[in-house]
């Protein structure tokens, strides 16, 4: 509890840009932390003041802060304040609901910049690779006096620079990274300028104070002409020794090698000839490619051998290297197997660099100056693995490929490679979040391979998050074909040990599939990768499975990857078909039909699809009339297909048109022909419009020329949909937790819902196999045949005994009239008296009744005879129907109670049939002695339509259901863990638990309520007649003491009018319901034999004890906890249970009293 007076304790720490004076050419991030509270109950108001206790102008600005002023966080951008300036912080902190805020302030000093000096590059003209250029920078100071740092860059126009939300600077190549402190450098080489731009270079120089703050000097310009020789023989003479020079001659060859590549691009070794028009391939051309390519190839590799072999100690030279090596990795089609081996180990080297102690000495900005060339060594890197089949290979490789051991050598390299990389990116994801606050906005890269989106949040704060909201925010794209990613209620998902802590969202969007080495799967995969995943801020994964809401992934497919079948249509309504091998009726087929060669829009494509048959022009499921100006419209087959048939067929094909003019076709088992078994989807087409224009063909020999139509060509891509994810244990592509929207996909972007974030779990449980039986089995696992022979042995022999008890409740039950009735006395009553349900409660005496209508219009019932206790009697006025109710419960003995042996009882009013304790005792006896199946063998009443060998069977039939059940899911649910379990009060559950509980639920119930109901609802045998009015009417005057309707007290009712006839099945029904039972024993005993093969003895022993304790568990605890239950429920709702029973006895009656009148009736009549 937090008293109204208390406040947070806590401080104020500086995440970066922490030195004595503020460095405004970088971020300036500040948090506060609690000591003693939850952040979430906290409320933040940052102030920023002046000398003159004024709130600053320039943060007033839009963009001065990317957290604002209400959070925990304060982050001011970069070149927000102004140099040489006082600012005063002030944090106003408290509880929510509490008027008191602690308060706290931080004065700091931002920095001075550099003071401009000169600076100059000698010379201004050079060749790449062998001038020697030299800068000199002098005359910089700042009012500080510090020692300052010259950062040397330089940009040749073909710099490269991916997109980033919190920085947009390019990171130009660093010159003098092993040299900051020296205004000079000398002697160093550049690559080529760029050709467009007349091989001009820039020369860029920042000159940093003594709290990094910098100033740019203006940029100076020089040409560097081409090198033309061969670079081989530079390269032999670097040594890492030369350590000042050392990157700037590798940047210069690298550079080269780029050039000379494009070069090669450009070189065509096939030409026309312009005499035959055929098209010669110039052989020495490409023999001078491929050696030219593997010369190219070489000098990579040595380079990257230099960097492999170059020291790696801060993040300095982290900057240094990664220059060179994305530079030399920019064409992957010439990295061999070597080059990317050695390439991925400098990154991971790298990125071990990536720690805490070594980044929080620098701001966001210069880490992503760092960066940058790590991100797109990794980007190049990504290509050349995702382009393996294309890369052009060196001649020893490409004479090694041929035997398959190197080839499998070069598939576990990749896998190794990929998975590097990808960690490689995590460790950078742990770096960048350091500088990022929480629920700032997040920082998104996009590369030529990959693009990236990290966001922190606080674990309780954030709700819902998609990853489309921010891109076209921030990045100012509008592309709703794009890969991504949303969440809808982010905090459920959390377990309560980090939902109060900071928590980072991962996603890297890989452009082209990387993960090549599932050689069954791999080779289908024409999309992108999503990898998406939650970590803490130290790094920990979280692994979210199992989860109870989807997650939205949106994966971008790549069209021009898919191979597509070509249609030559020569004239219109040319009809041509072809098929589609559909390999599973689960294929979710998208297909998209685009026209080739018809600019103009001159025609329309018509198809006729379905599934299992080939199509007609009156027999179809879907026809398409595909149209590039008008769009692409659909029809339905009719259920006629022939005018003289009268059979009419029902289209079921699922579909769905999409925007542009693709369709997506599903459930093919239910499919119209789906029955004729034919896994083809038959395609015809034709097209309407004009004919195709003429082709003029020349002959350059003979001069000849001959003229005729041409055609009209269409493609169509086709492809089967699927939501894939890659299961790192298994190595391999899987589908298990993602189902595909089939209402949102599209031909460019696959939309999945899947249940986890991480490459493992799922919810399906897959059953225990049942095996094919043989003696061997049998003999291995002959405990459950032993146990199912028992079983059904112990039902027959039960059956014989139960028979007999049934055959002696039929004497039980019926109407009999007393033997003092006069053969005149025709107006009847029905009589039933319930003795109590205790011990000796049952007589042996003659019973006696006496009904009795008094003046005061109070029924006495007098009656000796020694009965139980919880007894009543039920009176029904057989004429009028009309029903009371006498209650006892009491004992009528000598010995007990009032030693009385007779008892005057008034007719009960509403109040004593409805009280709870009525209610309650009547519907738990009902329950225990009826409802309960296995007690009610025992203490069925013999009233009861039920039989005793029903229940039995139908006990045991429930008995085999639950054998089979547990079986089928024995040992296939592991225990629970803290990640997977799901907890309500003191209950904890799996979800794995939960849907095998509710599949067993649906195996078992069908059993307990279909045969239970069958049985009780056949029609018992009796005879229905009707009441025999006129005698009533012609003795009403007789019988006139004996009506209850004037009675004032007494409670009444119509029997008739209360309850309607009960809905029987005919009594034939009770065959088929015996039959239904005694086929699922024996089948289901036969597939608990087959499980028992299966396991053994030792697994059926186990499973046998496992069952054993839930039958008894169901019998003692579960079954009498639902009928209190129930009775509790039912005595509250004021409602007692009238059974069909009742009713029966109610129509015996009947036929006893048209008995009576019909023999008094025929007596008068003599």
């Amino acid at each position: 509890m937090i008293s109204p007076g208390e406040l947070p304790n806590g401080t104020i720490n500086c995440v970066t840009n922490c030195a004595e004076k503020l460095n405004i050419k970088d971020h300036v991030i500040f948090q506060f932390a609690c000591l003693n509270c939850d952040e979430t109950q906290l409320s933040y108001i940052w102030e920023v003041l002046n000398d003159d206790g004024e709130w600053p102008e320039e943060l007033l600005q839009e963009n001065s802060t990317t957290t604002g002023f209400k959070n925990s966080y304060l982050v001011i951008n970069v070149e927000t304040l102004l140099t040489s300036k006082n600012y005063t912080f002030i944090l106003k902190v408290g509880y929510i609901e509490s008027p008191y805020k602690a308060l706290f302030k931080i004065k700091k000093q931002t920095s001075s910049i550099p003071l401009p000096g000169t600076c100059f590059v000698s010379p201004q003209q050079g060749y790449a690779i062998i001038t020697k250029f030299k800068i000199i920078c002098q005359d910089w100071t700042d009012k500080e006096n510090s020692i300052l740092k010259y950062q040397f860059f330089y940009d040749n126009g073909v710099a490269e620079k991916y997109t980033m939300t919190t920085n947009g600077d390019i990171g130009y190549p660093l010159l003098n990274a092993k040299s900051l402190d020296d205004p000079m450098l000398i002697d160093f080489a550049l690559g080529p300028g760029n050709m467009s731009k007349n091989y001009s270079i820039a020369i860029l120089i920042r000159v940093v104070g003594v709290y990094n703050a910098f100033t740019k000097y203006p940029d100076i310009y020089i040409q560097v002409f081409p090198y033309e020789k061969n670079v081989s023989k530079v390269l032999a003479d670097i040594s890492i020794i030369d350590t000042f020079t050392f990157s700037s001659i590798l940047h210069a060859i690298s550079y080269t090698l780029n050039d000379h590549s494009d070069i090669l691009k450009m070189l065509n070794s096939e030409a026309v000839d312009n005499l035959t028009g055929f098209t010669n391939v110039n052989n020495e051309m490409v023999q001078q490619k491929e050696y030219m390519v593997v010369q190219l190839q070489n000098v990579r590799t040595n380079i990257v051998d230099l960097l492999h072999s170059a020291p790696l100690k801060d993040l300095v030279d982290i900057k240094d290297v990664g220059d060179v090596l994305a530079t030399v990795l920019h064409v992957p089609e010439e990295l061999t197997l070597e080059t990317k081996t050695n390439a991925v180990d400098i990154i991971t080297k790298m990125s071990s660099l990536l720690t805490e102690e070594n980044i929080k000495s620098i701001g966001p900005h210069i880490y992503d100056q760092i960066m940058q060339p790590f991100i797109f060594s990794i980007s190049h890197l990504f290509s050349a693995i995702a382009n393996l089949n294309d890369t052009v290979k060196s001649v020893e490789i490409e004479a090694s490929t041929t035997q398959a051991g190197p080839l499998s050598e070069q598939v576990k390299n990749n896998s190794e490679s990929v998975l590097k990389l990808i960690q490689s990116m995590d460790d950078y994801f742990n770096g960048l979040q350091y500088y990022i606050a929480n629920d700032e906005n997040p920082t998104i890269g996009d590369t030529p391979s990959f693009r990236f989106f990290v966001k922190k949040f606080y674990g309780d704060g954030l709700k819902n998050i998609s990853s489309d909201e921010y891109e076209d925010e921030l990045l100012e794209e509008n592309d709703d074909e794009q890969s991504g990613f949303s969440i809808e209620n982010l905090t459920s998902l959390l377990n309560d040990s980090i939902k109060y802590s900071s928590l980072i969202i991962k996603n890297l969007n890989l452009k082209n599939q990387s993960f090549t080495w599932d050689l069954e799967r791999s080779r289908n995969i024409i999309s992108e990768n999503q990898i998406l995943y939650l970590s803490t801020t130290s790094g920990e994964k979280i692994e979210l499975k199992n989860l109870t809401s989807m997650i939205d992934i949106s994966i971008k497919n790549i069209p021009e990857k898919m191979i597509g079948q070509n249609i030559s249509l020569p004239m219109p309504n040319n009809v041509k078909m072809n098929f589609i091998n559909i390999s599973s009726a689960e294929c979710k087929l998208m297909m998209k039909f685009v026209a080739l060669n018809d600019p103009q829009n001159k025609t329309n494509l018509i198809v006729y699809i379905q599934y299992g048959k080939a199509p007609t022009n009156d027999d179809y499921d879907i026809k398409l009339n595909i149209s590039t100006r008008d769009g692409t419209d659909l029809i339905i087959g009719n259920n006629t297909p022939h005018s003289n048939l009268s059979i009419n067929i029902q289209r079921s094909q699922k579909y769905r048109l999409l925007k542009d003019g693709s369709i997506i076709l599903w459930d093919f088992h239910n499919s119209t022909y789906s029955f004729l078994n034919k896994k083809y989807l038959y395609l015809s087409y034709f097209y309407v419009g004009p004919m195709p224009e003429k082709i003029l063909e020349s002959n350059l020999y003979t001069f000849d020329e001959k003229e005729f139509y041409g055609a009209f060509l269409y493609e169509i891509k086709s492809f089967c949909v699927e939501c894939n994810y890659w299961n790192e244990s298994n190595n391999k592509w899987m589908s298990d937790g993602c189902e595909l929207d089939l209402f949102t996909v599209t031909f460019l972007v696959t939309k999945c819902k899947c249940n986890h974030l991480t490459a493992f779990g799922g919810f399906y449980v897959a059953p225990n196999i049942v095996p094919t039986p043989t003696l061997a089995l049998l003999k291995a696992g002959y405990t459950l045949l032993a146990v199912v022979v028992s079983v059904i042995f112990l039902w027959v022999v039960s059956l014989v005994f139960a028979r007999r008890f049934d055959k002696s409740d039929i004497k039980k039950v019926g109407v009999c009239p007393l033997i003092d009735n006069h053969d005149e006395e025709c107006y009847l009553y029905q009589i039933t008296v319930t003795t109590g349900s205790r011990r000796n409660a049952g007589t042996k005496s003659n019973i006696f009744f006496k009904i009795v209508e008094q003046a005061a219009n109070e029924s006495d019932l007098t009656s000796g005879t020694d009965w139980g206790s919880q007894g009543d009697i039920e009176v029904v006025d057989l004429q009028t129907e009309e029903h009371f109710y006498f209650m006892a419960n009491c004992w009528i003995a000598v010995d007990q109670d009032n030693s009385s042996l007779d008892l005057v009882l008034p007719v009960s009013g509403k109040e004593n049939i409805t009280s709870f304790n009525y209610l309650f005792f009547s519907n738990a006896r009902n329950g225990f002695t009826d409802e309960h199946l296995w007690l009610s063998i025992v203490t069925r009443l013999p009233i009861s339509n039920f039989t005793r060998c029903q229940r039995i069977s139908v006990s045991v039939c429930l008995l085999m259901t639950s054998m089979t059940a547990s079986a089928m899911f024995f040992e296939k649910v592991p225990p629970s863990s803290p990640a997977t379990e799901n907890k309500i009060g003191v209950f904890t559950f799996t979800t794995k638990q939960l849907y095998v509980g509710i599949v067993s639920a649906f195996i078992t119930l069908p059993v307990n309520i279909l045969l239970t109901h069958l049985f009780r609802m056949v029609q018992p045998i009796y005879q229905e007649t009707v009441v025999c009015e006129p005698l009533v009417e012609h003795n009403q005057s007789r019988f006139k003491n004996l009506k209850f309707e004037n009675m004032e007290d007494g409670f009444s009712k119509k029997l008739m009018s209360q309850t309607k006839k009960p809905f029987y099945f005919p009594h034939w029904f009770l065959y088929i319901s015996w039959i239904i039972c005694i086929t699922t024993i024996l089948g289901l005993g036969y597939v608990i034999l087959l499980y028992g093969m299966a396991f053994g003895n030792k697994k059926s022993l186990d499973w046998l004890a496992s069952i054993s304790l839930g039958l008894i568990h169901d019998i003692i605890l579960l079954q009498p906890m639902k009928i209190f239950l129930f009775s509790i429920l039912a005595a509250l709702a004021s409602k007692s249970i009238v059974t069909k029973e009742k009713f029966v006895l109610y129509m015996q009656g009947k036929v006893t009293f048209e008995l009576f009148c019909l023999i008094f009736y025929g007596f008068l009549l003599m």
